[in-house]
């Protein structure tokens, strides 16, 4: 196996739902590995005490609150993480939630909002990033 170490040293990447769970594991792993990460994620304090603590282990990271279900806000983040580190390169759409239920008992409301975390936002994300890739 070879030693990846430093690999990502200066890449730029962007996550989304970086506040726990694979998104947390994958900023950690990419900040170790030497890249500057942009948290992201619905819940604020979560995000930021995330991005604090791998700030005080010395990576570049920062954590923003971003509601993927909402265009301005992922415009926000993408336009901070540009000012902040300087543009892009690697983008991993990891916001989602799930909803288990029988079909026919399965709100509609909720179902909207798994197509908007799930499908519609990484659509707009990937939209407003690729150019400056």
């Amino acid at each position: 196996m070879r030693n990846t170490k430093g690999d990502f040293h200066g890449k730029i990447v962007y996550i989304t739902g970086a506040a726990s769970g694979i998104g947390l594991d994958l900023a950690t792993s990419f900040a170790k590995e030497g890249a500057k990460v942009m948290m992201t994620d619905l819940n604020e304090n979560k995000i930021l005490e995330e991005a604090k603590t791998l700030q005080d282990e010395g990576f570049e990271v920062d954590g923003m609150k971003c509601d993927v279900t909402k265009e301005q806000e992922i415009k926000a983040t993408i336009q901070q993480t540009i000012e902040q580190f300087g543009g892009f390169h690697i983008l991993i759409n990891n916001a989602g939630l799930q909803h288990v239920d029988n079909v026919e008992d399965f709100p509609i409301d909720r179902f909207e909002l798994l197509i908007k975390v799930m499908l519609t936002a990484p659509f707009i994300t990937t939209k407003l990033v690729f150019p400056i890739m």
